[in-house]
């Protein structure tokens, strides 16, 4: 078994011949050798393939369902999952193209739009959190949706060693791969910058646009065998609203630096300054290293320092090189992770992980600065927690509490030993949970104590930690926790919590929408939304009527069972006054749009991108399908979390009133 990197144009071709092979999931199962030959559609995916014959002929092909829809699953000799090929919307044609690292899936090409060609790329696990656009349907990454600051001082030595490929089609594809990293003219509007700021930053980005080829071939730091290995750089700093001009407050990573590998040899790649765009950073220039002799490098690390101080940093000399026992620990980091990569031998995988978590735990205490140090102990407790995820790490708690109890004084200490904390106290929930309904004869005086534990824990977690960010999440989870058991009082308190410490947070607005919600019988019930007609809905004109409010998803367990209830009390109390209102929380309207050709309920369904993030959802503090609430002839609530199964009657003693 070895690790292979795919290739774009080669996987266009393979995903043709999917097709070909296997146009739909009611035909014929493919062979492995088939399914096999397809390569993800883009290039740096790192995946499990079988190289020697008698691999690939043992491996096994099945058409397996489960909520996600119906896949041909493609196992190794031993079980592990190897691919997945999936139809999400029953129209049996392929979907997604899963891909998959020691049992684990580490990258997905999706066909969002239903019309067989994948235009989301997403990496996941330990391959990172990147999530690539095609909007023009060839095969290329337009946009990142979604991509770190590591990732991208990646994708920079990434587009540095194709700069200077032998094959001309990849070298080309180079200043595509680095203007994507680029902020464009609107997202450069939308950091809200002041004038002088924006006319600077859109310079620097047309003269990178312009002048990053030139610079790339003539610069002598990447080549083809180099390899990207650690991000390095000072804590983030905020540029606050109203600082010359910004209009918001904009999150900035100064003085960046990848740290890269060639032939066994380390060195340095000054990235420059990068800025936060949603879930994504992004660059404001040419990186420094490539910037000439002659060209002012403190033009692009003015967004937090005043010119005189950054003109003294410029001049400060530069970085001293690695020690030698440092670079000793990041090729054994490296090789470790390698091999990781590589092994599906859950013994073997234990004892990779232990020693990986042995060298972050080193290049912590070697770190030079309290601010790498901290950052080696964060990539702790995230390697720990992949661990405990993918079911290599069976006592992930001990060793999450290890590191609290070792962490080394210094700035931002409070912030990781809360950053800790928090994946101490889930993973010690899922550990007991999954003991407690292992247990052969289950008590459920055992799960309730779990959970009492847990809320325990998260309630102190807050008390300790109020500042942390991790503790919006946790008192949202009392919140929940509290409302489920039917303590209102007390989950509108937490509620209240939320929005106190949340500001503009999306955390914040759920807890607004689920304290209206709590509070909302007798009280009037204001949506507002579109159809998939793009017909507008607004709930204030259909005074004079009994209206039922039905929030639902495609992959609800009682979906089916409820719109058929639903279109029955439709159909018996239509005509005498009963709207029904649908809002679907997909995350995408092409799965509502198939799951309503299939059950037809004849009623009006709004949506709008984001699933339970979605407007739709946040303003009711919508956390959970089904969610029916049902409102009288005034347009005010009558009952805020109505089932399907009391329906019947409620609406048998209204209508009797008529």
């Amino acid at each position: 078994m070895k690790i292979f990197s795919g290739r774009s144009a080669l996987a266009i071709l393979l995903v043709a011949a999917w097709c070909q092979f296997f146009p739909s999931l009611t035909c014929a199962a493919p062979t492995a050798e088939q399914a096999m030959a397809l390569r993800p559609m883009q290039r740096d995916v790192n995946f499990d393939l079988p190289t020697k014959p008698d691999e690939l002929t043992k491996c096994t092909v099945d058409l397996e369902e489960d909520d996600n829809g119906s896949a041909w699953v493609v196992r190794s000799q031993n079980g592990t999952i190897l691919r997945r090929f999936i139809d999400t919307n029953a129209d049996n044609k392929i979907d997604q193209w899963c891909y998959y690292q020691a049992g684990s899936e580490v990258y997905r090409d999706v066909d969002a739009d239903y019309d067989e060609r994948a235009d989301h790329f997403r990496w996941m696990r330990l391959e990172g959190i990147r999530w690539g656009l095609d909007g023009t349907n060839d095969g290329v990454i337009d946009s990142w949706k979604m991509i770190s600051a590591e990732e991208v001082t990646a994708e920079v030595v990434a587009a540095l060693r194709d700069a200077n490929a032998r094959d001309k089609r990849i070298a080309q594809e180079a200043q595509q791969r680095f203007e994507r990293l680029l902020l464009t003219k609107s997202e450069l509007n939308s950091l809200g910058l002041g004038k002088e700021d924006s006319q600077r930053l859109a310079r620097q980005i047309s003269d990178a646009q312009r002048q990053f080829s030139k610079q790339a071939r003539s610069q002598k730091t990447i080549t083809d065998e180099t390899k990207w290995m650690h991000f390095a750089a000072g804590k983030p700093g905020v540029l606050p609203a109203g600082t010359n001009g910004a209009t918001q407050d904009v999150f900035v990573y100064e003085n960046v630096v990848a740290i890269v590998e060639t032939n066994e040899q380390y060195g340095q790649l000054a990235i420059g300054t990068l800025v936060q765009l949603n879930d994504s950073w992004r660059l404001i220039g040419l990186p420094t290293a490539l910037l000439d002799q002659d060209v002012d490098a403190t033009t692009t690390t003015l967004l937090l320092q005043a010119s005189d101080t950054a003109a003294v940093a410029a001049k400060a000399a530069p970085p001293e090189a690695l020690s030698e026992e440092l670079r000793d620990l990041l090729s054994e980091q490296a090789k470790v992770s390698d091999t990781l990569k590589e092994t599906t031998d859950a013994r073997q995988r234990r004892k990779l992980f232990k020693e990986l978590v042995d060298i972050l735990q080193q290049l912590a205490a070697q770190s030079q600065s309290d601010e790498d140090r901290m950052m080696w102990v964060r990539q702790m407790a995230d390697t720990i927690s992949e661990g405990v995820q993918s079911g290599d790490v069976a006592d992930g708690q001990r060793w999450l509490s290890k590191i609290m109890s070792t962490l080394p004084d210094g700035p931002g200490k409070s912030d990781v030993e809360a950053y800790v904390r928090y994946r101490q106290i889930q993973a010690d929930y899922t550990a007991k949970t999954d003991y407690t309904a292992k247990t052969q004869e289950v008590d459920n005086t055992d799960f309730r104590d779990v959970h009492k534990d847990w809320l325990k824990q998260l309630q102190d977690f807050v008390k300790t930690y109020p500042k942390a960010p991790d503790a919006l999440d946790a008192l949202l989870q009392l919140g929940l926790a509290d409302e489920f058991a039917g303590n209102d009082e007390a989950a509108v308190e937490w509620y209240d919590r939320v929005i106190e410490t949340g500001g503009d947070s999306l955390y914040s607005q759920k807890a607004k929408g689920a304290r209206q919600r709590l509070n909302s019988v007798g009280e009037p019930f204001g949506l507002v939304g579109r159809t998939l007609d793009g017909e507008v809905v607004d709930l204030s004109k259909l005074k004079g009527r009994m209206v039922l409010v039905h929030y639902w998803a495609t992959y609800g367990t009682s979906t089916a069972e409820d719109l058929d209830r639903l279109k029955k009390l439709n159909a018996k109390y239509g005509k005498r006054g009963l709207a029904i209102i649908g809002v679907n929380l997909d995350h995408s309207k092409e799965s509502m749009e198939n799951f309503l050709k299939q059950n037809q309920p004849h009623w009006a369904h709004l949506h709008e991108n984001g699933g339970f993030d979605s407007r739709l959802a946040v303003q009711k503090g919508i956390f959970t399908v089904p969610t029916m609430i049902l409102v009288d002839q005034k347009g005010n609530v009558v009952n805020r979390n109505i089932h399907v199964a009391e329906l019947a009657q409620v609406l048998s003693k209204q209508f009797k009133k008529r």
